[in-house]
Formats: structure tokens, C-alpha cells, sequence
């Protein structure tokens, strides 16, 4: 329990992400679903090898947003650092604004990774997963689902509201 490369470098719980997810199950039709619902909102198309991806920090394929993440490839994590509340610029400006984007679960990033400097990374990994998972069917829930998708069971009061 616990992984902590799914915990990405901004303080994203990538455990939670349904294209990490639907990566992770090997789930075909969700990742065409993905790319398809991209190509459609953008008119630009989107492969499903475009959308697959094994968490930030998962040492396996990234989809295109998290390959090209400018948090991600942040020169003063390269260095020796791994998360941004490893940085004496934490917060910087281009985490607020990643935070402050309009997605939901960008929210919660700097209260994340402060999160992670009190308990330590792997303890976090750890909270994450319980919190993200369902507590009738352990089931873990993607960021936008409103209820747990095998037993419909609603989502926790621990996570953002929708």
C-alpha cells in the first residue's frame, strides 16, 4: 500500500487520475474514450498512445500533458530535488498557477506536498490511497467520480467536492 511514484513532483496524487488508471488496468476502451474526447475538444487528434501514462514519476510512458509538464521538467528538480516542497522557491509561481488553473484537483497541490514534508512521502502515498478508495468495495475513485464505479457507493467527504 502506498506507492510513492504516484505521488507527482506539483503534489498530484496520480493514483487518482482515470488515465493512469485506465493505464494501469489496461483498460483499451477507456483510453480510446480518452483520446477520442480529446480530439473532439481540441480538434487536434489524440492517439491512445498519446493519453497512456504510468504516473509522473512511474519510469514508464507519460501521457502528452504530464510528458511535457514544465513542473515536471522543471530545471531545479532535475537536480537533486524529486518534489517542489523540495525547492526554496516552493510555492513558485508556476505551481500556484497550476493550482490556481480551474481543475479541481489541481487545489490541492500546495497543501499536498506540505502535506508530504510533515509525514514524509511514503506516509502520504499511503493516506492517499485510503483516502481515494471506496471503504465499501476498496475500489480507488479517479478524481471526478462522483460515486465509487463498481458499487455506486458515494464519494468520501475527505475528498474535494465536484
Amino acid at each position: 500500500m502506498g506507492d510513492a511514484d504516484l505521488v507527482a513532483v506539483c503534489g498530484l496524487y496520480c493514483g487518482a487520475c482515470s488515465i493512469y488508471r485506465a493505464t494501469r488496468d489496461e483498460n483499451e476502451q477507456k483510453l480510446k474514450d480518452f483520446a477520442r474526447g480529446l480530439t473532439a475538444r481540441t480538434g487536434k487528434y489524440f492517439s491512445v498512445d498519446d493519453v497512456r501514462c504510468d504516473g509522473c514519476l512511474g519510469k514508464g510512458q507519460l501521457d502528452l500533458w504530464c510528458r511535457n509538464c514544465q513542473i515536471r521538467l522543471c530545471k531545479k528538480l532535475q537536480s537533486t530535488r524529486v518534489w517542489c516542497s523540495d525547492c526554496n522557491e516552493f510555492p513558485c509561481n508556476r505551481l500556484t498557477n497550476f493550482r490556481d488553473d480551474g481543475m479541481k484537483h489541481h487545489i490541492e497541490i500546495t497543501e499536498n506536498l506540505e502535506h508530504v514534508q510533515r509525514i514524509g512521502i511514503e506516509a502520504w502515498a499511503k493516506h492517499e490511497e485510503k483516502r481515494w478508495t471506496c471503504p465499501r468495495c476498496k475500489t480507488i475513485l479517479s478524481w471526478y467520480d462522483p460515486s465509487c464505479p463498481s458499487c455506486e457507493t458515494p464519494r468520501s467527504k475527505l475528498l474535494f467536492s465536484l
